[in-house]
């Protein structure tokens, strides 16, 4: 399951997710702006677009997931659409940010949950 697909086509993430997520054993952590209809895909930090990040990541864990979660920033490069990073230290450095603040963001629901 990606997050970040839904809202990028357009569609509600959180509807998208409820639908399947009994089947999910692995997540692609994306976030997106919810697009429409002719515009281009807008890709943001996590829990900073439409793509719910947060209340699904929140819900994986209370329901007791144990699969994998990964994440797939697409704010530099997106490599199967073709778009390149403008440098190597740039892509390098927004994924490890972008890794940070989802870290952040787990850290926060583990401390809500306290």
């Amino acid at each position: 399951f990606d997050t970040g697909n839904p809202p990028a086509e357009g569609q509600d993430g959180w509807d998208f997710y409820s639908k399947v997520k009994e089947h999910i054993v692995y997540v692609h952590i994306k976030d997106a702006l919810l697009r429409k209809s002719g515009e281009e895909e807008v890709f943001t930090f996590p829990g900073e677009g439409d793509g719910y990040v947060r209340q699904i990541v929140q819900d994986l864990l209370k329901s007791g997931y144990q699969g994998g979660m990964s994440i797939e920033p697409h704010l530099s490069a997106i490599i199967h659409l073709g778009k390149e990073a403008s440098s190597e230290a740039k892509a390098f450095d927004t994924y490890v940010e972008y890794g940070r603040r989802f870290m952040r963001l787990i850290e926060q629901l583990q401390n809500a949950e306290r």
